[in-house]
């Protein structure tokens, strides 16, 4: 090949316009470059203002959460006091139902002891006839006592020949009613028992069933040198006899009225 028309002007020439040529691919690629790279700058934009938007929601989601958080809080405390505040008044009305309660039970206690009957026995002195010891029983309640039974511990030595005194049934006593049952002379009685103490029991039954049984002793001892003065037969007689002589008196005169009033004798 014949390359004698290749001079170097020419050569230069060809240089130049291959480094223009190299020169326009190499800006073309340049540009496209910097396109590219604008193009991914602005995708990275974008995707930076969401994640912006993203955080941005986020937070105001946590402040939301700290806020129901603080008012679950707030929520729990009240229901905490007011659970407090229901249990305090749950034990007020429990306190309150306890002592409704036991005042009615009180109540009613003190109803059935004041409608119970009372019975109790008691050996003293006769009333006609103050020597006799006898062996009362009384009922000092405001209801019927049914049932009585009244039992002495050791038994009762009345005198020689007589079955010594254990135990007294009474089948009804009314309000107020008394019995009396006749044990011996009260010197007798004192002298001849060996013992002077004796417990009483006495059981009785209200309309409710049995009530509560009343236990004491008696000391026959203590009878001893108590003297006994109530009106006796005699007392009676003396009064007969100083009526019968005020009435002889004015028989006797004729007068309607005595002029003087007799005296007693």
């Amino acid at each position: 090949m014949d390359w004698s028309w290749l001079t170097a002007d020419r050569a230069s020439v060809f240089v130049a316009v291959g480094a223009l040529v190299f020169s326009a691919a190499a800006w073309r690629t340049t540009r496209r470059g910097v396109q590219e790279a604008t193009r991914q700058a602005q995708a990275a934009e974008v995707q930076a203002t969401a994640a912006r938007s993203q955080v941005t929601t986020a937070e105001q989601a946590v402040a939301v959460a700290k806020e129901q958080a603080k008012a679950a809080r707030d929520q729990v405390e009240l229901a905490e006091r007011a659970v407090g505040v229901a249990q305090d008044q749950a034990a007020a009305a429990r306190e309150q139902v306890e002592l409704a309660a036991s005042q009615a039970e009180q109540a009613e206690q003190a109803r059935r002891e004041q409608n119970r009957p009372y019975v109790f026995a008691d050996i003293r002195g006769d009333e006609h006839q103050p020597q006799l010891l006898v062996l009362i029983a009384r009922n000092q309640g405001p209801t019927l006592a049914r049932r009585v039974r009244i039992t002495l511990d050791p038994p009762l030595d009345v005198g020689k020949g007589r079955r010594g005194l254990s135990e007294w049934q009474i089948s009804a006593l009314p309000p107020g009613a008394q019995l009396s049952r006749p044990l011996t002379v009260g010197y007798l009685l004192i002298e001849g028992c060996e013992q002077t103490i004796y417990r009483v029991t006495i059981d009785a039954d209200d309309r409710d069933g049995p009530i509560e049984t009343l236990s004491y002793e008696i000391d026959l001892s203590a009878l001893e040198d108590v003297g006994a003065y109530g009106k006796t037969i005699h007392h009676v007689a003396l009064g007969v006899e100083k009526i019968a002589n005020r009435l002889q008196g004015p028989r006797r005169s004729g007068a309607i009225f005595p002029s003087r009033r007799p005296q007693d004798e």
